[in-house]
């Protein structure tokens, strides 16, 4: 398996990606990607952690068979990078014309469009955001005195190797599930 064109995501029980893909707790919710690499599976946003390579997700295996014990069940998707590069490059073509389409300037759905509206966008894949890229990692989780904990949530950010996905990851990215 080539690291550098795949992702790795420990699985939730309830997700099913090979036949659903894997959808965020909150698909539409506003929550930073600071805020969710500093909060982890305790807080419900529209993000999607992944990771750059498997070392990073056997350490959060670690993790959840000490909380939960050691039988606790681990699956863990493999996800093509670029296919889902693509799809995030596609959704953006696509509410473009959505907004187009139903005369939407400054980025609010009126109440009316809400309904019909949201579930569609629900399943549009937005940014992918590689915290083992410099760039991005100074952009959203800067290292400024006086400012939180963004030491920490660098080192969550970094240790982990993350890998953001905005929304939603379709099933046609998911390669593989395994049991570990």
């Amino acid at each position: 398996m080539d690291e550098g064109k795949t992702l790795f995501r420990l699985l939730r029980n309830d997700e099913n990606p090979l036949q659903f893909g894997i959808i965020a707790k909150i698909p539409l919710a506003v929550e930073s990607p600071r805020n969710h690499i500093s909060e982890g599976s305790k807080l419900p946003s529209q993000w999607i952690s992944t990771s750059r390579n498997m070392a990073a997700i056997d350490l959060l295996i670690k993790l959840k068979r000490k909380t939960e014990g050691p039988n606790a069940k681990c699956r863990v998707a493999v996800i093509d990078e670029q296919k889902l590069l693509w799809y995030s490059q596609l959704s953006v073509f696509q509410i473009r014309q959505l907004f187009q389409t139903f005369n939407i300037r400054n980025g609010q759905i009126p109440a009316h469009l809400y309904p019909m509206l949201c579930p569609t966008i629900s399943l549009t894949t937005g940014p992918v955001l590689d915290f083992t890229d410099q760039q991005v990692l100074d952009t959203y989780i800067p290292t400024v005195q006086g400012v939180g904990n963004n030491n920490k949530i660098r080192g969550y950010a970094m240790k982990y190797s993350e890998v953001l996905v905005e929304r939603y990851i379709p099933a046609d990215c998911c390669i593989a599930v395994y049991n570990k």
